[in-house]
């Protein structure tokens, strides 16, 4: 009883190591490397989901303030002057 990871884990380390003469510690090296490249990935594909929900909300509000009775006007405030 594998799962399909496992399966595909499997399936790399054979062929590291009979098709490109990889040994097991560079395998392991390897599928550390793996192991964290995705989880950084996965990190970086739900920041980017979450900005992009930022931005809709961003322009959501700015559609809203453009389309206001009375314009919205922004102030800046430059600080040390």
């Amino acid at each position: 009883m594998y799962s399909e990871e496992d399966v595909e884990r499997l399936e790399m380390v054979l062929r590291l190591t009979r098709e490109l003469g990889v040994n097991l510690a560079g395998v392991e090296v390897i599928l550390s490397c793996a192991r964290r490249w995705s989880k950084c990935s996965a990190e970086m594909e739900e920041a980017i989901i979450e900005l992009r929900g930022e931005l809709e909300r961003e322009i959501a509000r700015r559609e809203e303030a453009r389309n206001a009775l009375v314009p919205v006007r922004r102030i800046t405030v430059k600080r040390g002057e």
